[in-house]
């Protein structure tokens, strides 16, 4: 029997008993031995996490992967539905959602509707996580991360997605999401914010690069995912704390390289009100 699915579980310090956790939600899955794989690389010289998931990736011999990172962990049953629906309709991705308390609780076993990748990003907001997504090994193609940066999904995760040519969305939480104090989420620091505004606007960049090689379908996706980049950067650095002269600093630098003011487009009622009040910044 071949494998189905790698997981790949990059590991630098965290604590232990977090890694044993996050193998044995695994191991509890309903799949045969042989047909899962589980690679826990170690990133032993503070290379980060993009570099040591690229190497997980060359090793991964699943037709799909799954990455978990080694302080969260999946609620077995929840993922079993996954598993049900991957060997049903064989997609090249699956979406599903995640949970920030450490109770399963069974959601509705619906799917939505197949998508195209280009076309659900068109119409929906952009789920940068890519722990949130299970997809079949041979859509990466040459993608990979791109190493030395902060919050590698954001640019990772719709260049996955634009390769899709079939997409559900399961409403299932079947991966918990452990927040905790040392996570790259609740680092408030303005050093660490000033390096997350240098490292999104490369990613911004070389999304935009990608939208002015496309046409059609994926230029507008491309636009969508661009757009709420920008907005997400933006709330990030609210919630941080930083006063409204800080907040107009990063808006003014986003502004110079051409991200602001955000384009009064109606992607939904939350994106076109946060669009119009940035442009007081």
């Amino acid at each position: 029997m071949s494998v189905l699915i790698s997981f790949i579980i990059p590991y630098h310090n965290e604590p232990r008993w977090m890694l044993d956790e996050c193998i044995r939600s695994i191991e509890a899955l309903d799949l045969q031995p042989d047909e899962r794989e589980i690679l826990v690389e170690h990133d032993v010289r503070d290379e980060g996490p993009s570099v040591t998931r690229n190497r997980a990736i060359e090793k991964a011999r699943g037709e799909y992967i799954q990455f978990v990172d080694c302080d969260d962990r999946l609620f077995p049953a929840s993922y079993a539905r996954i598993i049900a629906f991957v060997r049903q309709k064989r997609m090249d991705m699956l979406m599903f959602r995640f949970s920030a308390t450490d109770c399963e609780k069974l959601g509705k076993n619906r799917l939505s509707r197949q998508w195209n990748g280009a076309e659900f990003l068109v119409h929906n907001n952009l789920r940068a996580g890519t722990c949130m997504y299970v997809f079949r090994r041979d859509v990466l193609g040459e993608l990979r991360f791109c190493p030395n940066i902060f919050h590698e999904d954001t640019l990772f995760t719709p260049l996955l997605i634009m390769r899709a040519r079939s997409l559900y969305v399961l409403r299932e939480k079947a991966y918990f999401y452990r927040q905790h104090e040392g996570t790259t989420m609740s680092n408030r620091n303005p050093g660490f914010l000033d390096r997350r505004l240098h490292d999104a606007i490369a990613v911004l960049k070389t999304l935009r690069a990608e939208k002015e090689g496309a046409q059609g379908v994926a230029a507008r996706a491309l636009r969508r995912v661009i757009d709420q980049q920008v907005m997400s950067l933006l709330i990030m650095v609210w919630q941080a704390g930083m006063s409204i002269k800080g907040l107009r600093r990063y808006a003014s630098i986003l502004r110079k390289d051409g991200f602001m003011p955000l384009p009064l487009r109606y992607y939904n009622w939350k994106y076109y009100i946060f669009a119009v009040l940035t442009r007081v910044l």
